[in-house]
């Protein structure tokens, strides 16, 4: 089996994900033509020319694409893989570059999973129905509908009777991330993010990713990929493209590393590593950690970079002109992305934009993003409210 990442070069390409930008941000630094389909349609992502079907509603997206050319293949972006009958009806439309059928359902599956994974790591205990007498802070529990960690809690009698159990691992949670080079017979590791989990109300929402440019994967990370290449090459080829995919591990005390779960997609590591290495997971060739290593020596760019989802502590709507803004953030380090269009409407709660930024070290990356998000904050506060749109 040959994992093939096809040439984006002058391609169409539809981005469907439930929020496209850093997919449409990678389809055209790979050279290619991105058009959306996703929830949000914000700015960021809707300013390459292509078409934008932008709907809260799933059940348009489907009849979107129908009318969209049937020779434009498909990108799949986050929360697409949990919606394997969506991608089913869209495979009989156009060609779809990403994971299907048996195997995306392997690497999804945390017991199919488990049974592709090398000695060298293990699985948290899972169960589909809420522990009996479980104790306190021993059980996380996940909805069938969740991303990034945003609604999972540590189990409670008062937990729905739908989703998942897994046991809870403390510990260091980390992204691995994978690609797969053209004409390759194997996945290979690209680079590991480091998850910071939000405080408060949201304990294991992923808010901010941090990445050593420089820093070579773990040995772990290398079994993986032979493991989820071996695993892969046993199914059926029901997708044109393999790779990048991404896997998030914690790293226990004593060593042992726990594999969370798979995302077989571009992931927001991915997007990460995009943005602060300026290469491509999508090119012809993607230096390895060594290389971007020397280019950072080289140009002197800042070793570190890190990324942030903005949360409104509020709700309230984007200024009308954003420039202000814009330059605000950029004093205190960062950089805008996700950005809403003027006068979009966000509830308390929900994400605002996305910081990115680069420092000298981890800590100064985490600094920046807290400037850089209170001064999303503070335009969140001046801002327009739900009940005065008048400006």
């Amino acid at each position: 089996m040959t994992f093939a990442v096809p040439s984006f070069v002058g391609r169409d390409v539809v981005c469907l994900a439930h929020s496209a930008r850093a997919l449409v941000a990678a389809v055209a630094r790979a050279g290619g033509r991105p058009h959306v389909i996703d929830a949000f349609g914000d700015v960021d992502a809707t300013g390459f020319g292509g078409r934008v079907h932008a709907a809260a509603d799933e059940a348009t997206w489907l009849p979107t694409l129908a009318g969209w050319p049937s020779h434009w293949p498909l990108l799949y972006g986050g929360a697409i893989e949990n919606r394997p009958a969506l991608l089913a009806a869209a495979s009989r439309q156009r060609p779809i570059w990403g994971i299907l059928g048996m195997r995306l359902h392997r690497l999804r599956d945390p017991v199919a999973l488990g049974r592709c994974l090398p000695d060298s790591v293990a699985m948290p205990e899972r169960t589909p129905s809420r522990p009996a007498a479980a104790a306190a802070g021993e059980w996380l529990w996940k909805p069938h509908a969740s991303g990034g960690g945003h609604a999972v809690t540590f189990a409670s009698p008062d937990d729905p009777a739908t989703g998942s159990w897994h046991r809870f691992i403390a510990g260091r949670s980390r992204g691995l991330l994978f690609t797969a080079p053209p004409a390759s017979e194997a996945l290979r590791s690209l680079a590991v993010v480091q998850h910071h989990p939000r405080r408060g109300d949201r304990p294991f929402f992923v808010q901010d990713l941090t990445l050593a440019i420089g820093e070579r994967p773990p040995t772990v990370a290398t079994c993986l990929a032979n493991a989820l290449t071996e695993c892969l090459r046993r199914l059926p080829d029901e997708g044109g493209l393999v790779g990048p995919l991404g896997v998030d591990v914690v790293e226990a005390p004593d060593g042992r590393t726990w594999v969370l779960e798979c995302n077989p997609r571009f992931t927001a590591g991915h997007a990460l590593w995009e943005w602060a290495t300026g290469g491509s997971v999508f090119e012809n060739r993607t230096p390895d950690a060594r290389e971007r290593a020397d280019q950072t020596k080289r140009t002197g760019r800042q070793p570190w970079a890190g990324q942030r989802v903005a949360l409104a502590e509020r709700s309230f709507a984007w200024p009308m002109n954003d420039a202000g803004l814009r330059e605000a953030v950029e004093v205190a380090g960062c950089d805008l992305a996700d950005r809403p269009h003027p006068g979009t409407l966000i509830a308390t709660g929900e994400p605002i934009c996305t910081l990115l930024t680069r420092a000298a070290s981890e800590a100064a990356v985490l600094a920046q993003l807290d400037d850089g998000e209170a001064v999303v904050s503070s335009s969140a506060s001046e801002g327009v409210t739900f009940g005065d749109t008048t400006g």
